[in-house]
């Protein structure tokens, strides 16, 4: 990971199109669990962590937002079990398990921050921060990270004031500067590194393919009832024959109680975000919301149009 820069096992070595140094953090801590934890559960037990923290920061942060324990339980209960969840977990990978656990502890310390601007809330801020750079192995996770704090940030001023602008500032600063480590290395490369990627055989072969698979769950009813193409992964069954990786959960949600069930899940979903939409911390994750639902429908009506003139406009 130190020198996770230069890929030296890639043929004659190649500078890292990735984020490999991010790593750092995720290797340490392995290590540091191989002492008590034997090497075949290391994995297993890294995962199951990030999901039980993420529901722990889901919880932390709903009861600084709505003050309610039962409010804030059902919603981390929410955040724990919904579908995205699932699909995510069941063929989970490092990087989006620490995202998935990061979001809502990386929320709550900016919130806390730039409410009371305590140097306290601004050490766990960047604490966090650190903790969380796992995730960006894959670089491209900064994008809804940053679309999340930026989010938060904006709707943090209602009158813009001094005060909050620098603490906006500061916490924005402070936030580049403990991913530096990565984040300078992958910049410089990225101008190199891009065209690259885009002739490099795999994507070549597979960007295609993962665009339909998304377009396939790109309605509107897919999307907001979270349903994603890892529905149609397909594996080889024990006697050779092709199989749904996630058969059970396709059976599952044809029944019409869980087919009602999602779509009230929707109802109080839009419910909320209008009896509550004054509040001005819920602006900031419905912009985050609304972002999800403009880059995940690529398959309704306007936003289709738009994606395929993006694709063939832009390298």
């Amino acid at each position: 990971n130190i020198f996770g820069v230069w890929q030296e096992h890639r043929g004659l070595g190649l500078y890292d199109g990735m984020g490999h140094t991010a790593n750092l953090v995720h290797t340490l801590f392995l290590w540091l669990l191989s002492v008590a934890i034997p090497a075949n559960l290391l994995r297993y037990t890294f995962h199951f962590l990030m999901h039980f923290l993420g529901g722990i920061g889901a919880y932390t942060l709903l009861r600084r937002i709505a003050n309610k324990k039962t409010a804030a339980l059902g919603g981390a209960l929410f955040y724990l079990f919904n579908l995205t969840t699932i699909q995510m977990f069941y063929t989970p990978l490092e990087a989006f398990s620490v995202h998935f656990a990061a979001l809502p502890w990386l929320a709550w310390s900016l919130l806390a921050y730039l409410k009371g601007g305590s140097h306290r809330h601004l050490l766990a801020f960047f604490m966090i921060a650190f903790l969380a750079t796992p995730q960006f192995f894959i670089p491209t996770l900064l994008l809804p990270v940053g679309i999340l704090l930026a989010a938060l940030s904006i709707a943090s001023l209602g009158k813009p004031t001094t005060i909050i602008i620098k603490r906006i500032t500061v916490a924005a600063m402070g936030f580049l500067l403990v991913n530096a480590f990565w984040l300078l290395p992958y910049l410089y490369g990225l101008p190199r590194n891009a065209p690259v990627i885009q002739e490099a055989k795999i994507n070549q072969m597979s960007s295609d393919e993962v665009f339909a698979r998304n377009q396939a769950f790109g309605g509107l009813s897919d999307v907001l009832r979270l349903r994603g193409f890892p529905l149609d992964f397909e594996d080889v069954g024990a006697n050779g024959e092709s199989i749904y990786l996630m058969a059970p959960w396709r059976v599952f949600l044809t029944q019409p109680v869980v087919a009602l069930g999602s779509w009230t899940l929707v109802t109080l979903t839009l419910i909320g975000l209008l009896v509550i939409g004054t509040n001005r911390l819920v602006v900031g994750f419905a912009i985050s919301f609304f972002v999800g639902l403009v880059f995940l429908g690529s398959d309704t009506p306007i936003l289709k149009d738009i994606f395929e003139w993006l694709r063939t406009t832009l390298p």
